[in-house]
């Protein structure tokens, strides 16, 4: 329990949390949760049920670490300016033979950044300095040119 402003708060039980079952004494870890009970083994245990003996660690590994992507991502942000990856050149690629054959004259781009939403943003840049806004809705098969 939790005492903020006078007031007694249960605590919530996040999924990685160490509890221990107060009825057997064993513990375990909570591979999920809603909040205000957990699934430890194969059984659901309410708040009630467990003491949290050890909440999850934070993240802190480092990018490029295992499953973690090698270009670290902003929350709600674009990604710093890379060099485009085969991924990447391959949305250009696709821009340039479905969306609008007037690009080719570009060239391939020289840079990239990229954001989540609801798809991929990418930002190409250009020798010349200009740059294209496209749009990638995988799960709808969607490129867009946004900007150009």
């Amino acid at each position: 329990l939790a005492q903020r402003f006078g007031r007694v708060y249960a605590m919530a039980i996040d999924v990685g949390a160490e509890v221990v079952i107060k009825a057997t004494q064993k513990t375990g870890v909570a591979k999920q949760s809603n909040g205000h009970a957990c699934k430890v083994g194969d059984r659901w245990y309410h708040m009630d049920e467990v003491e949290v003996k050890a909440q999850p660690k934070p993240c802190t590994a480092k990018p490029g670490a295992s499953g973690y992507p090698d270009r670290p991502m902003k929350a709600g942000g674009a990604t710093d300016a890379r060099a485009p990856s085969p991924e990447d050149l391959e949305v250009w690629k696709r821009v340039i033979s479905e969306v609008n054959k007037d690009l080719v004259a570009k060239g391939p781009p020289m840079e990239v950044k990229s954001q989540v939403v609801a798809g991929i943003k990418y930002f190409f840049t250009f020798k010349d300095g200009s740059c294209v806004t496209v749009l990638t809705v995988p799960w709808m098969d969607k490129v867009e040119v946004l900007t150009s």
